[in-house]
C-alpha cells in the first residue's frame, strides 16, 4: 500500500517501476554532524539495497559497513519513503522503497570502505543541502525529533 508512504522524485506515468527495497542510516555524531557518503560527485545517506532473505536493518548495517567502513548499531526506525528514479545506464525505472533508521557508529575501519565511496561529516544544514534524494532529506529532518525508543546511553 503506497498511499501512506511519502513519495519523492518525478513520476513517469508511462514507465513501469521495479520495486527495490533498501535500508539506510541516519548517523549523527556527538557534535551533531551527519554522516554522508560521497560517490560520483553526489551525496547520500549510507545504506542500500536489501539482499534476498536479509532484513532491512541488516541491509542498512551491511551497506553502511561496505560503503563507509563503519559498523553501526540501529537505534530506532525513522520511517519509510519511496524514491522514484530512472537508472539511465540500466534503462530501468526503480521505486526505491527506503526504510530509514537512526543509528550510531560502534567501530570505524576506513580500510573496509569501498574505494569509490568517501565518508564525510557535515552539519545538518549542509547535509540537507547536499543530499541528492528527497526521501533522504525527509529522513534527515525526521531524525531531528527525539528517538521513539530513547534509551539513555
Amino acid at each position: 500500500m503506497t498511499d501512506s508512504i511519502p513519495q519523492f522524485g518525478l513520476h513517469d506515468p508511462v514507465a513501469t517501476y521495479v520495486l527495490r527495497p533498501g535500508g539506510y542510516c541516519v548517523i549523527r555524531g556527538r557534535d551533531g554532524r551527519v554522516v554522508l557518503v560521497e560517490t560520483g560527485g553526489h551525496f547520500y545517506l549510507p545504506g542500500g539495497g536489501q539482499e534476498p532473505g536479509e532484513s532491512l536493518e541488516a541491509a542498512a548495517i551491511r551497506e553502511t559497513r561496505e560503503e563507509c567502513g563503519v559498523r553501526v548499531r540501529i537505534l530506532d526506525a525513522l520511517g519509510t519513503a519511496d524514491e522514484l528514479i530512472h537508472a539511465v545506464a540500466e534503462g530501468i525505472h526503480f521505486r526505491k522503497r527506503c526504510s530509514f533508521f537512526r543509528a550510531e557508529i560502534i567501530e570505524e575501519d576506513p580500510a573496509c570502505a569501498e574505494p569509490e565511496h568517501r565518508l564525510v561529516r557535515e552539519t545538518p544544514e549542509v547535509a540537507l543541502a547536499r543530499l541528492r534524494d528527497g526521501s533522504q532529506r525527509w529522513a534527515l529532518l525526521r531524525s531531528a525529533a527525539p528517538a521513539a525508543n530513547d534509551e539513555s546511553t
